[in-house]
């Protein structure tokens, strides 16, 4: 029969065991490292993704067609192809709705003579999460300002025409970033 005190030891030994030197929680700059290198590896495959369909992507000029301040017609249809004036001369334009808001822009790939609108479609990669010590700092797409729409277009190179939107599907890890205690909840700045 065991002793009380031989017990205790053995349940120690146990525990130190299974212990590891590393914090239950890793650093904000940490975690957002990692976030990086899943974004990295997302831009990667999504890059495959389009060279398995010989597609190119392309930059095009965005020209506005009209304002933030004012809506957009009922009729403004995005994803078609308008006639505009850029610089004197008449082009021909993708058409799409986009918000004051900035961030990525729409991306577009060639094909041949053809030029499409992607779409991405990411699918479920590796998932992990990641505790930090204290509460992450928060990340503001718009600082909280009202997002508005206006008119854009997008001007097709000479000699090629739109096809469409394109939906490209690629395996994407996400990194999630949580605190390890509960953290007050932080207003969007106004």
């Amino acid at each position: 029969m065991l002793t009380r005190a031989a017990v205790l030891v053995s349940i120690v030994l146990a525990c130190a065991r299974g212990a590891t030197a590393e914090p239950t929680c890793r650093s904000e700059a940490k975690a957002n490292a990692a976030q990086d290198s899943a974004t990295k590896a997302n831009e990667a495959r999504f890059a495959k993704a389009l060279a398995v369909r010989k597609l190119k992507p392309i930059a095009l000029q965005r020209l506005m067609l009209g304002s933030y301040d004012i809506e957009p017609p009922a009729t403004f249809k995005p994803d078609q192809v308008t006639t505009t004036k850029s610089a004197g001369a008449t082009v021909h334009a993708i058409t799409l709705l986009e918000g004051s808001c900035g961030g990525p822009g729409p991306e577009f790939a060639q094909q041949g003579k053809k030029v499409f609108r992607i779409e991405r479609r990411p699918t479920a990669g590796k998932a992990t999460t990641i505790i930090v010590c204290g509460c992450p700092s928060p990340r503001f797409a718009c600082g909280g300002a009202r997002v508005t729409v206006a008119p854009v277009g997008y001007v097709l190179p000479a000699g090629t025409s739109f096809g469409g939107v394109l939906t490209i599907a690629f395996a994407a890890d996400s990194v999630a970033i949580e605190p390890d205690h509960p953290c007050p909840l932080v207003a969007p700045p106004p």
